[in-house]
């Protein structure tokens, strides 16, 4: 992810991952949604990772960004 910062623009985040499984390891189909969003003007965000298949499971985190760093930085996972 990118964002305007004094240097220009920048990447700030990179939090978003992909999920590859071999035919061999998981005879299964893998499906997952990825969803990000922001509060507070763009100060925070919110990223979750849900995946259906093979078992449900939610990973959701919270980020803030931190202007001295330019980074978006993780304060807590749910």
């Amino acid at each position: 992810m990118i964002r305007y910062t004094p240097e220009g623009y920048k990447d700030v985040w990179e939090g978003v991952a992909t999920l590859r499984v071999s035919d061999k390891i998981a005879p299964y189909d893998i499906q997952q949604n990825g969803t990000i969003g922001f509060v507070a003007g763009g100060n925070e965000l919110y990223y979750a990772l849900i995946k259906t298949k093979p078992i449900p499971e939610v990973t959701a985190q919270c980020y803030k960004y931190n202007e001295n760093r330019m980074k978006y930085e993780l304060v807590e996972t749910y």
